[in-house]
């Protein structure tokens, strides 16, 4: 009798289980399609026990965020200098920078077009993601790249310059004799 109960409280698991499990999946299948990495309102209650890819998956959404957030709040702003005609009064090196940002996303969309052209959307490679990432984006990341790269490189000279004058010794030589 004991085992007959045992088999019938196994079975009746298995069916609640699979019937739990359909409906997650459904769940599941409709919220992803609504937004697949939606952050909770407020945060993950406890993310050691989340999957370490959807918490990659969200940090990614988070970042391409806050980086679309960013970047049309700078537009926004420099059309409005531009609109007021104070862009003149912009430093030398910000026109430099935006010269810069703005040959980088013409070249890297011309490039991005030319690869969907060809074909060549193997994701097994970093350039599949390359294209699915806006050219906007990818020069920004490029030109603050340069930019930390061309600052390191000023401090380190500033600092060897530096450390060259605190080794020059004041000789004084007597004239008189």
């Amino acid at each position: 009798m004991k085992g007959k109960t045992t088999n019938q409280l196994q079975e009746y698991k298995k069916e609640v289980n699979t019937i739990i499990n359909s409906l997650y999946e459904e769940i599941a299948q409709a919220a992803f399609k609504l937004d697949k990495f939606r952050v909770p309102l407020h945060g993950i209650d406890q993310p050691s026990l989340e999957n370490p890819v959807n918490l990659f998956q969200r940090q990614m959404k988070i970042e391409q965020l806050s980086f679309e957030l960013a970047h049309e709040k700078y537009k926004n702003s420099l059309n409005d200098l531009i609109k007021i005609g104070r862009a003149d009064q912009l430093a030398t090196s910000h026109r430099y920078i935006l010269q810069w940002v703005r040959s980088l996303e013409t070249a890297i969309s011309e490039q991005q077009k030319i690869f969907v052209k060809r074909g060549s959307m193997d994701s097994s490679k970093v350039g599949y993601y390359l294209l699915s990432m806006p050219s906007e984006q990818i020069a920004s990341i490029c030109v603050l790249h340069i930019m930390r790269h061309l600052f390191s490189e000023f401090v380190s000279d500033i600092k060897s310059e530096a450390d060259k004058s605190s080794q020059i010794k004041d000789v004084q030589v007597d004239v008189t004799s």
